[in-house]
């Protein structure tokens, strides 16, 4: 089965959820409507019940004689030991509410309602409001005492049928069910519209994310829109994903090109020479003086090939270089009496190394960043010169330090010295491909810290890395 749409589920979801939020207020309708018209019905059986009372008088048998002969539309009804009058429209049927007299004990003594019978004989407590059910409806019945001289022990029973409440009830469904398709279009139609709504920014992501992959143009970019909404972050996401992709990718093309760039000069001197070498016979020096030459561009490719594969290695992180707790003092301490035996141009190297310096690192790793660094202040410094080695801590950081007092740098080089393959001058090069500083950058970076460079043309170059504490 072939599997619905995001516009599709996003519709279907809509138009659920307003059904179901459409049936709880129909319900809610429905139950408070039911709950008002009960209080209503209720409320006008307790007034006409009350009203009834009123319309009951009782007198004595020369008070009852002289009313009678003054309002003949009374009813007169002996009781006790006089006479109760009764007014002509006493206990009359309105709006559905029956009434009718009693007595304390349930004997019936004037009027008649529908369940005059079946509640016949059943006695009376105090006055109340209840329903009951009887022959399958329900009425809601008003027990009334009466009070007052001679009155006591007469009660009024009203009595009024549900059914009316059914009938509003029925009513209001019958006009919901008649309006229910319009609703349903209405519900489709706001679907669409949310649908719609919510999926065209993302359908534009998608339009310019197939234009940047089948155009190659990674210079597009998603517009963000003036809502800043959890679309417009999600906009911004890809255009810094779309940004980071682009650099990426400028670097990598950047590489290669640098990489083929370097690897043609040794690869042409290699065929140059050995061209030479069989076009015809050579003398022995000949030979030898070719695979020299063969040789020396065979470890310069060799270095080259190096650097760009531990380049890639850093990338991977720590799969490939894992990380645990170092001394980088007995690192630095370690590199630095090794460099000093190299003694390039009689250049001297002295330390000042703080004892007990604890990082998260790869000890291979930051061995390497060292010997790159003295390495470079080598070939980049004056014949019996100095370099001077600080490695201490400050407040939240472990500081390494390589000054010398060689060429320096140019101002406008100092933000390019760590990209790859990048040289400040070819008299500058000192033989290398430029890669040094860059796998130095990287290293730091992979142990996240920073680095520094401060210089001079002229009067020597500072590099300062800043390692985190580890927490104690």
């Amino acid at each position: 089965m072939r599997k619905l749409s995001i516009r599709s589920r996003i519709l279907l979801l809509f138009a659920g959820a307003m059904m179901i939020a459409m049936a709880l207020t129909f319900l809610l309708v429905y139950i408070v409507s039911a709950s008002v018209m009960k209080k209503t019905l209720s409320d006008y059986l307790m007034s006409a019940v009350d009203t009834n009372v009123d319309k009951l008088v009782f007198l004595t048998a020369e008070e009852a004689q002289a009313e009678k002969a003054r309002d003949t539309n009374d009813l007169f009804v002996d009781y006790k030991d006089g006479v109760l009058q009764i007014d002509d429209d006493f206990l009359e049927i309105l709006n559905d509410v029956e009434s009718a007299l009693y007595t304390g004990e349930g004997d019936l003594l004037y009027g008649d309602n529908s369940l005059s019978r079946e509640m016949a004989g059943e006695a009376f407590t105090v006055s109340r409001l209840y329903e009951k059910e009887i022959r399958g409806d329900r009425y809601v019945v008003y027990d009334r005492k009466f009070v007052g001289k001679k009155l006591n022990g007469l009660w009024i029973r009203g009595i009024v049928p549900l059914t009316r409440q059914k009938e509003q009830l029925a009513q209001i469904t019958k006009s919901v069910l008649a309006f229910l398709p319009v609703m349903l279009l209405m519900v489709v139609f706001g679907s669409v519209l949310a649908a719609m709504g919510i999926l065209g920014p993302v359908r534009r992501m998608e339009q310019t994310a197939a234009a940047i992959v089948d155009g190659e143009d990674l210079n597009r970019r998603i517009e963000t829109g003036k809502n800043k909404d959890e679309l417009y972050s999600l906009a911004v996401s890809f255009n810094a994903m779309f940004d980071r992709l682009q650099q990426s990718f400028t670097r990598e093309r950047q590489f290669t090109s640098d990489a083929s760039h370097e690897l043609r000069t040794p690869l042409a001197v290699i065929t140059a020479q050995t061209e030479y070498v069989t076009a015809k016979d050579r003398s022995s020096d000949e030979y030898r003086e070719a695979f020299a030459v063969v040789g020396r561009q065979a470890k310069r490719m060799q270095r080259l090939v190096s650097d760009m594969l531990d380049l890639s290695r850093i990338a991977q992180g720590q799969k490939r270089y894992p990380v645990a707790e170092v001394d980088l003092s007995a690192i630095v301490t370690t590199v630095c009496e090794d460099m000093k035996r190299i003694a390039y141009n009689n250049i001297a190297i002295t330390a000042d190394v703080a004892e007990n310096m604890q990082i998260d690192g790869n000890p291979d790793l930051l061995e390497r960043l060292l010997v790159n660094l003295l390495d470079n202040a080598y070939k980049y410094g004056c014949a019996d010169g100095h370099t001077h080695v600080v490695l201490a801590e400050t407040d939240e950081t472990v500081r390494l330090q390589v000054q010398d007092d060689g060429i320096g740098i140019l101002d406008q080089a100092k933000e390019k010295i760590f990209d790859r393959f990048y040289r400040e001058e070819e008299s500058r090069s000192g033989g290398g491909y430029g890669l040094g500083l860059s796998l130095v950058a990287e290293i730091v970076h992979f142990h996240g810290g920073e680095i520094h460079v401060e210089s001079q043309k002229g009067t020597g170059s500072c590099f300062t890395v800043c390692f985190p504490k580890k927490d104690k």
